[in-house]
């Protein structure tokens, strides 16, 4: 086998700390009160840890803040079912106190904790959720807890006793319509409805606005003036709607036209919005993490009656926390802003306080009916007395994995399982032992010719020792890399420098960023030394003679935004794209595959990932699952939607990462196309 995989959502990863940053809620009544207080018997991990029938107790928390905490790791042992799957249930990305239980999101499952016990239940797909990587969370007229997902366009509810799965969002709203009206907690991750509203607006899994009143629906996108990018929508008592993301977009209720706000808010360039909120006096109030810590993030504040933005920052007001993720409103007004540092609040017209929580990021946050604070981070979750004092955390679920994007995948010739996420890398032996390698965001995951396994990450390029040591051998940001047929070394900076490693020496062979325009997400080497660059404006090459050539649809893509690539046995070039699939033979011959030209064995058009295995076979990761052709064109598929990339163990299962975790697929499941 060639190489392991790579993410295809490179600048996710180096932008850390973001990926789970968007948590956000709108409280529009008072919440209900709370009484406070390789082989299949090969052993590598349980299916979801503590996904039980009843509460399973967790660790008693500390009092010793500690923002680097790690979960316990889990030893477990693979069964005979014919998918299992692994999370990290600790990176809580949204927090909701029902009156008897603390929900918290997460991207490895939703996690239900008794607060006075300690006790918890994962809920994952195996309750009937549509993913493991959940995002939204709200709570409608009838008690219903409601999520939605990362990975998935789907809803699901909860009564209670059972989970229930709509297929599509607008199905959802229009099963449960007026419950969705009456919610005690909406999320604008969601939906969002102005009070004694009867238009419900949402975004809808293709981007676009929607609003239904009841009867019918209108939707808005670009012909409409809405800007791609949204990620939260949010309907203000003055009729006014926001959708917020990547931009600021405004409409009237009854208009059809979007306005751009995007200049006047005073977001500063590169930041990342994480909430947005209205307060009692109809402002509204958005979040931002900056671009750095140097310039931190902020809040900006529209106030309709003057039609003008006023900006908060952290460099101008240390109150804030540095960067800020998650927005609060109570039922007095009080307006609730947490981040990294602490938790700042407002009252009604009031200046900003601070209460201080130095070593922990707060990524989400909640009070129950006595005040007391509970806040979700990317490592547990920690709670405090009203006044910030009594910290105590973090709450952590034993699990296998540190962080669920998983961003690479290999199985080496020791049988060991190597699982890197933008939060580190993971190793697991034969005989099941779980060892953390590396806390770094791992991009690539690489053997070599001798079984000795390279990591590129953010923070550089590691080798491994047999023992799984890691030894920094570059501290530049690596973001593509690869081994040639002599073995040697070939990596791509950050900065676009493109070196060659060879006999422990390197050579600085060319600035690919200047060559091409664009810096690589992914890289092959030839067997006659010919570079091949996966990049979002289409594939790049580098001749055995040095010279650089970019080439898009009109040479044979299907798409220019190439997301990764594998080379066969007799280097054949196989590009995946976000358009289909395409093939290079080394005589220069061109083929494209569709949906339609392999009937059905490409699952979906939307390629992540590929991968060639020692016989020829050549995996797929889709939208909607894995597809696989052989060296003979025989193509068979599964289904698994959320699937970002497929390891095939040798003469063994599927291994496919996901945002919301790690699967094991069986090789009985694939469906040959006839």
């Amino acid at each position: 086998m060639q190489k392991a995989t790579r993410f295809l959502v490179l600048m996710s990863v180096i932008a850390l700390g973001l990926s789970g940053c968007d948590a956000a809620r709108l409280q529009t009544t008072p919440r209900p009160a709370v009484t406070a207080t390789p082989t299949a018997t090969r052993r590598i991990a349980v299916p979801v840890v503590g996904n039980a029938g009843a509460d399973t107790p967790a660790p008693p928390p500390t009092n010793t803040p500690d923002a680097a905490a790690t979960p316990e790791l889990a030893t477990f042992t693979i069964t005979d079912a014919p998918v299992q799957s692994w999370t990290d249930p600790n990176d809580v990305t949204a927090l909701l106190h029902d009156g008897t239980s603390l929900w918290a999101t997460t991207n490895g499952g939703l996690v239900r904790w008794q607060t006075q016990t300690g006790e918890y239940r994962i809920f994952t797909p195996d309750d009937g959720l549509a993913s493991q990587a959940i995002r939204g969370l709200a709570l409608d007229g009838d008690g219903h807890l409601w999520v939605g997902y990362v990975d998935h366009p789907s809803w699901s509810e909860y009564d209670g006793q059972t989970w229930h799965t709509y297929e599509s969002r607008e199905q959802a709203v229009e099963a449960r319509y007026t419950a969705m009206l009456a919610a005690t907690h909406q999320d604008p991750r969601l939906w969002s409805v102005r009070s004694e509203g009867t238009w419900l607006w949402l975004l809808a899994a293709d981007g676009r606005a929607k609003v239904y009143d009841g009867t019918e629906w209108i939707a808005f996108g670009e012909r409409q003036g809405m800007a791609p990018g949204s990620r939260f929508i949010l309907a203000a008592d003055d009729k006014f709607v926001w959708a917020v993301g990547d931009s600021l977009n405004v409409i009237e209720e009854g208009l059809l036209r979007w306005r751009d706000h995007s200049m006047f808010a005073g977001v500063a360039a590169g930041s990342t919005i994480t909430d947005v909120i209205a307060d009692q006096q109809g402002r509204i109030w958005v979040a931002f993490a900056g671009p750095s810590d140097h310039l931190g993030g902020g809040l900006a504040c529209y106030d309709p009656s003057t039609g003008r933005w006023l900006g908060y920052r952290h460099a101008h007001n240390p109150t804030l926390p540095k960067h800020l993720y998650d927005l609060e409103l109570d039922p007095e007004g009080t307006l609730w802003a947490s981040g990294d540092g602490g938790v700042a609040f407002r009252r009604l017209n009031g200046p900003w306080e601070l209460l201080p929580f130095d070593e922990v990021v707060t990524r989400s946050f909640c009070r129950d009916a006595e005040g007391r604070l509970w806040l979700g981070t990317t490592r547990g979750l920690w709670s405090a007395a009203p006044n910030g004092k009594d910290l105590r955390g973090p709450w952590l679920i034993p699990s296998p994995l540190i962080g669920n994007q998983v961003t690479a995948l290999l199985t080496d010739d020791q049988d060991r399982l190597w699982v890197g996420t933008d939060r580190g890398v993971s190793m697991v032996g034969d005989s099941g032992e779980t060892k953390v390698i590396l806390n770094e965001p791992v991009l690539s995951i690489n053997p070599d010719p001798d079984g000795s396994i390279w990591l590129a990450t953010q923070a550089g390029l590691y080798y491994l020792e047999q023992d799984g040591s890691p030894q920094q051998i570059l501290e530049e940001p690596i973001i593509a890399m690869d081994l040639d047929a002599t073995g040697s070394l070939w990596v791509c900076t950050a900065e676009g420098h493109l070196r060659r490693r060879t006999d422990g020496e390197w050579t600085e062979v060319a600035q690919v960023g200047q060559k091409l325009g664009v810096l690589p997400v992914d890289m092959v080497v030839s067997r006659d030394s010919r570079v091949w660059f996966a990049t979002p404006q289409g594939l790049g090459v580098r001749s055995p003679e040095g010279e650089f050539s970019l080439l898009g649809i009109e040479d044979g893509l299907l798409h220019q935004d190439v997301r990764a690539l594998a080379l066969g046995p007799d280097d054949t070039l196989w590009i995946a794209t976000l358009r289909g699939l395409a093939r290079i033979a080394p005589d220069g011959k061109w083929t494209r595959f569709t949906t339609e030209s392999t009937e059905g064995g490409l699952r979906s058009m939307e390629l992540l990932d590929v991968q060639m295995d020692d016989e020829g076979t050549l995996w797929i990761a889709t939208k909607a699952g894995i597809s696989s052709r052989t060296a003979n064109a025989d193509w068979s598929y599964v289904d698994l939607f959320g699937a970002r990339m497929v390891w095939p163990q040798p003469g063994s299962a599927l291994w496919v990462g996901t945002q919301g975790g790690l699967y094991r697929l069986d090789r009985s499941l694939l469906t040959p196309v006839p």
